[in-house]
């Protein structure tokens, strides 16, 4: 049921004449009844001109007030418009600051050594009267584009006790995705949160770009809740270093075009479409060890994070010329062309010259090329990368001798053929049946 609209105030010289009497009488015990009537007896032996001060000080309360407008949940509107155009405000800064970090290093010829931190978070429950989520796994993957995925960090995580009257909510969420509630809570009163998020700021510091602020990049559909949980993990502990966290399908969206050097995809709702496909969804050995167990890994925090690696770099590695390497760039086993590649399987060691000469083109043609933001200098022209196998168009690969081998078997069938049946048959001594009849094998 909404609120009940204010009133205006019926203020008038009478009731300003009131409140001054209750505030100037030394009998702090009268009531209100007593306080009318002794003020009463006092207005009525006033003169006009004594009453006029107090009539003056009700007009202008009456003049001044303005009435709150409030919305069907009692909260003011002027306050949640207030915190929509903050919020409106903050995701364009940080679609600002992506955009300038991923030209900066595209300028620089290090857009493929550029890190990524990438967080994904499964919690049991939200306990709304302090705005705080019980979480239960925390996982972050450490992804460039030249090695792909460097190192993921999982963590199953004991929140404590949860709320009384909570936990029911979190046994039904629990079991309808990743059922690690029997785990987290194990030992209710067992809270390991201080040092999990120890050991995700020491992760974090340990793969940041150049001493820059530490940014996490989160999926949309858990991007309000990992804000809600960094920022209160950096309360509880006394974390005075900021952690940014940024929109995943935003940043996914803004690398494809870098890489590019141009509009490849026009908005954002590509990269959603893409992460939304998770066409690595099933893959073996790619969770935690509880999960692979439990033949739930689709939901796993570790899954999560490794899947969006994988997308990222099936999308984006092959505009750099960069090999896909089974296992860090593409699941294990993944058929990908590697004659690029040394025989070294470890990614460090590969030879990145024809990255580094594609991204040298873009950056000398940036000037002449169109560019995928107004607000930004262009990158570079398109360049060739026909040696990697692209797993989101699933293409694969032909050698181009493949058409004249082809041709080839087919000319040696036909003369094979030609031969064979000129030495049995005659074709002008064929007899064929009339239409209607019934063909006998005797004509032959």
């Amino acid at each position: 049921m909404p609120p009940k609209k204010s009133k205006k105030p019926s203020r008038n010289g009478y009731w300003e004449f009131v409140l001054e009497c209750r505030d100037k009488q030394p009998n702090k015990h009268m009531n209100m009844q007593e306080l009318q009537t002794y003020a009463s007896r006092k207005w009525s032996n006033l003169s006009k001109e004594e009453r006029q001060p107090y009539e003056a000080r009700a007009q202008v309360a009456r003049d001044t007030y303005q009435p709150t407008k409030l919305t069907t949940d009692g909260l003011e509107i002027e306050e949640v418009e207030r915190k929509e155009k903050e919020q409106v405000g903050k995701i364009q800064d940080m679609k600002n600051d992506i955009t300038r970090t991923l030209k900066a290093a595209s300028f620089a010829m290090n857009l493929d050594e550029h890190m990524f931190l990438i967080i994904h978070i499964n919690h049991l429950t939200h306990y709304p009267n302090e705005d705080r989520f019980f979480i239960c796994e925390i996982a972050i993957a450490a992804l460039n584009l030249k090695n792909g995925i460097e190192e993921v960090y999982h963590s199953i995580v004991k929140p404590g006790k949860l709320p009384l009257g909570f936990y029911g909510g979190a046994l039904a969420h629990s079991k309808e995705t990743h059922q690690l509630i029997d785990l987290a809570q194990e030992d209710p009163c067992q809270d390991n949160t201080q040092e999990v998020f120890g050991e995700v700021t020491q992760f974090l510091k340990k793969y940041r770009n150049n001493h820059s602020p530490l940014i996490v990049y989160a999926d949309d559909k858990t991007f309000d809740m990992t804000t809600n949980v960094i920022n209160n993990f950096r309360d509880d502990f006394r974390f005075d270093e900021e952690i940014k966290v940024y929109n995943l399908q935003y940043m996914f969206f803004a690398l494809r075009n870098a890489v590019a050097g141009k509009t490849v995809w026009q908005t954002e709702t590509f990269a959603f479409s893409e992460l939304e496909k998770d066409v690595y969804s099933y893959t073996p050995n790619i969770a935690c060890a509880f999960h692979e167990m439990s033949d739930i890994s689709i939901y796993c925090s570790k899954s999560f994070v490794t899947r969006y690696c994988y997308t990222i770099c099936d999308h984006c590695c092959a505009e750099l010329r960069i090999q896909l390497v089974p296992g860090f760039h593409v699941p294990n086993k993944s058929r990908v062309v590697t004659e690029s590649r040394s025989a070294s399987k470890d990614p460090s060691v590969y030879s990145n010259d024809d990255s580094r000469s594609a991204h040298s083109a873009r950056v000398n043609n940036s000037l002449s090329s169109t560019s995928y933001d107004d607000d930004y200098p262009a990158l570079a022209s398109k360049s060739s990368a026909s040696s990697v196998v692209s797993f989101s168009s699933m293409k694969t690969v032909k050698s181009a001798s493949t058409p004249k081998k082809t041709a080839a078997r087919l000319e040696q069938s036909f003369k094979a053929l030609s031969l064979k049946e000129a030495a049995k048959r005659d074709h002008g001594d064929l007899a064929f049946p009339k239409h209607g009849t019934t063909r006998n094998r005797n004509n032959f």
